[in-house]
């Protein structure tokens, strides 16, 4: 039986939390395949799962982080109908199979670190699921190179509510998932991207360890088209519409 699972992504670099490593997850499962790491870990009642990889890019990293960015443009068309907010005739440019829709929102009630805003996402896998995440957006200087950290980061109802001022109600299996871009500025007009993905889970279907190896495939397929649609963004391959919300 094939387990599929939501993946919003999340990157480890040198400096920067690793959910493994800071809730002393024992390893009990790892593979390497086509640039990929993947491990998974058990911590009491919960499981967490991660993967690492690198993409080179041939443009900017300014112009790959606009391409990261541009959520409203990746979904899958043909769950047009189950969308709330974007308009049902919109036709997403950039395939992302689990993914109903993303809304934008701006954070108002509290001090910003970085360029920050709040996001929806609407998944359709095996039901309807939610899940809000914190955006954040830093420029992280090294080696005299102006580099770009994105964050993704799942938040719950009461911190969604405290910094949009709206009832955004979630609903996933997941208990907690952080995706990271760093966007290493390599010269030459090209950007070497570390990406890590994270998600903790106390869900029975995909917390054993007889689910890794399915978890495994579904994170590997999910990230690769992820990556694949973000260059073909960044390279303006989609003939991109204007996504106006409903409201």
């Amino acid at each position: 039986m094939k387990f599929i699972v939501f993946i919003s992504l999340v990157l480890s670099i040198k400096g920067y939390s690793n959910l493994l490593l800071k809730e002393n997850a024992e390893v009990d499962k790892s593979e390497k395949r086509d640039g990929f790491s993947l491990k998974t870990g058990k911590v009491n009642q919960y499981r967490i799962y991660q993967a690492k990889t690198t993409k080179l890019y041939q443009h900017p990293p300014q112009f790959v982080a606009k391409a990261i960015l541009d959520f409203e443009n990746r979904c899958n068309n043909e769950y047009h109908d189950l969308r709330e907010h974007l308009k049902k005739d919109f036709h997403c440019p950039f395939f992302n199979k689990l993914l109903v829709e993303t809304i934008r929102h701006p954070i108002v009630s509290s001090k910003k670190d970085g360029d920050q805003f709040v996001t929806t996402k609407i998944i359709k896998n095996r039901g309807r699921h939610v899940v809000n995440e914190l955006v954040t957006v830093k420029d992280v200087y090294e080696n005299g190179n102006k580099n770009v950290l994105i964050t993704i980061e799942s938040i719950n109802d009461q911190l969604a509510k405290q910094l949009t001022q709206k009832e955004l109600k979630s609903s996933t299996v997941i208990t907690k998932s952080i995706t990271r871009f760093y966007l290493k500025n390599i010269g030459n007009e090209s950007t070497l991207i570390d990406y890590s993905y994270e998600m903790k889970t106390d869900h029975w279907l995909i917390n054993k360890i007889i689910a890794a190896s399915s978890v495994f495939d579904n994170m590997h397929e999910n990230i690769i088209n992820l990556l694949e649609q973000i260059e073909k963004q960044t390279t303006g391959d989609g003939n991109i519409q204007a996504n106006t919300q409903i409201h």
